[in-house]
């Protein structure tokens, strides 16, 4: 038996022609068993809900309070045929509950959970587990291995973007580029009492200290880290009220840990607006106001409310508001800086279930309304999903694509000055009638970085083929590893890529994500 937290147990059990679970939560429990087909049965105390999947893909539900929204998709992936079938209990009279089943070869996900928190299970056919295309929605994940008839735990922790074995794979594990060394010593933090003790503690020591959020924005080099890597594995979601001075505003405040798109997802979930163009990003909410996250118009600067932080200095902790913290674009205070640990963030929200005004051309056309329009949030995060998928932002184990560090280098702001020189340099390579992007942008000039890239002779999935770090195939701004890279490989691109920009356009293109025992010089 498996004690996950005070009000969650699991029972695993397995032989060799059928898989069990019987999850138990405050408020309900799930059996899967897997033979011929899956079947799911969840009960509540104030009810009982039952779910179905057979052979020719039949579902009956059974409902007798809250509300459910069933979506059944069916994708075939070369001659595998993968089945899918999501479940998603919504708001009923004693809590919450989500489920998620998937069908795919040898692999079954099980997802049950009570309130905002869901604990999916994941039965892989060998010691490794099976990759999955269904969508996490969970903020912790138990893998469990079938292997001579036994069912063994592999591991209980935050849902990192990768397979792979930390033993074996070092901090690549822990990096949506999965890409780099080892680390000295390797400490999970699951709340943020004892993330406190596990930075407080190396300090004293002397120890130097790699935080690890969700990894999806940095970069470790080959030799590793010399040092001891904390992973913020602290999870939790709280949404309230601020009734001070007369108003009665929304907000939600999450652990740092907390997988940020389950985040927005909650928030949309229960009718709020303000942070759904920002779903889809991979990584830990704890590290959105460090980078000063945004995309399709919003940043994390628009919606913050505070940051709660532990000066390493004196170990106390604060609550700070964001004028405090020199937010601009792609950046902070914070970034670059070790003084300080992030352990909570806290948003404000529209209780309307509208989004924020629209002011992304490309999601406004998606969408249908014009630019500074406002659409529901629920329509907008589809989209903005929709979106990031077309352009390989949205991460997916098969998709080599996705492995990477999402936008490399920021889009480069050139001052009122430098600007019609650039712009006839522009003119000269790709001709005065074509248009460039341009955005207004505090001290000047807002111009693509990923425009800029493919004029000047970098295109989609450059270098070929049989490069082990390519552009994607779907966004030159990515820089993605095909599955054999070195973290040397991916700087050589990065740099050939911003040399050739300089050359063609006079442009310096800076990277975005950090970087951990290696540089772009």
């Amino acid at each position: 038996m498996l004690e996950l937290s005070d009000d969650r147990l699991l029972d695993l059990a397995a032989d060799e022609r059928d898989r069990d679970l019987t999850g138990s939560a405050v408020h309900g429990r799930g059996r899967i068993t897997a033979d011929d087909h899956v079947a799911v049965d969840l009960g509540r105390r104030s009810g009982h809900r039952g779910l179905h999947l057979s052979d020719d893909l039949v579902a009956g539900v059974d409902e007798l309070d809250g509300a459910r929204d069933l979506d059944v998709a069916r994708t075939d992936r070369g001659d595998h045929r993968r089945e899918f079938l999501g479940a998603d209990a919504l708001l009923g009279g004693d809590g919450h509950r989500a489920a998620v089943v998937a069908e795919a070869l040898d692999t079954a996900v099980l997802g049950v959970g009570a309130l905002d928190e869901v604990v999916p299970i994941l039965l892989g056919a060998d010691q490794r587990p099976q990759g999955t295309n269904v969508e996490r929605v969970a903020d912790r994940i138990v893998e469990v291995a079938r292997h001579g008839g036994q069912a063994t735990v592999i591991r209980v922790n935050n849902p990192h973007p990768t397979t792979l074995d930390p033993a074996r794979d070092g901090l690549a594990a822990y990096t949506t580029l999965r890409l780099g060394g080892p680390a000295r010593t390797v400490v999970s933090a699951a709340d943020t009492a004892d993330l406190i003790t596990a930075v407080t503690d190396c300090d004293r020591a002397g120890e130097p200290v790699l935080l690890i959020g969700g990894g999806s924005n940095l970069v470790i080099g080959d030799d590793g880290f010399d040092g001891t890597a904390i992973v913020v594995a602290t999870t939790g979601i709280e949404f309230g009220r601020d009734v001070r001075d007369g108003s009665d505003e929304p907000f939600v405040t999450a652990e740092a840990g907390t997988d940020w798109d389950h985040l927005v997802a909650q928030t949309v979930r229960r009718g709020y607006g303000g942070l759904e163009c920002l779903s889809g990003i991979p990584g830990a909410a704890g590290t959105t106001p460090v980078q000063n996250v945004g995309a399709y118009g919003v940043e994390v600067a628009d919606r913050l409310r505070s940051v709660r932080l532990l000066d390493r200095t004196s170990g106390e902790t604060r609550w700070v508001g964001p004028e405090t913290l020199g937010l601009a674009y792609r950046t902070s205070r914070l970034k670059g800086r070790a003084e300080a640990v992030v352990l909570a963030v806290s948003f404000w929200l529209n209780d309307d279930a509208c989004s924020a005004p629209i002011r992304y051309r490309e999601l406004a056309r998606a969408l249908g309304v014009e630019e500074g329009g406002v659409a529901g949030a629920a329509h907008v995060r589809e989209q903005v999903l929709a979106l990031r998928r077309s352009k390989g932002m949205v991460l997916d184990d098969a998709d080599h694509d996705t492995w990477s560090a999402g936008s490399f280098f920021t889009n480069p702001i050139v001052d009122d000055a430098a600007l019609p020189g650039i712009l006839a340099r522009i003119a000269d390579r790709v001709g005065a009638d074509t248009p460039v992007p341009q955005f207004p942008a505090d001290g000047g000039v807002k111009l693509s970085a990923g425009w800029l890239i493919e004029r000047a002779g970098f295109g989609r999935g450059y270098p070929g083929e049989d490069a082990p770090v390519r552009l994607s195939t779907k966004h030159t701004l990515a820089l993605t590893n095909r599955g054999t890279a070195t973290t040397a490989d991916l700087i050589a691109l990065a740099a050939r890529v911003r040399d050739g920009v300089r050359a063609a356009f006079g442009i310096t293109l800076h990277p975005e994500p950090v970087f951990v025992g290696c540089a772009l010089d």
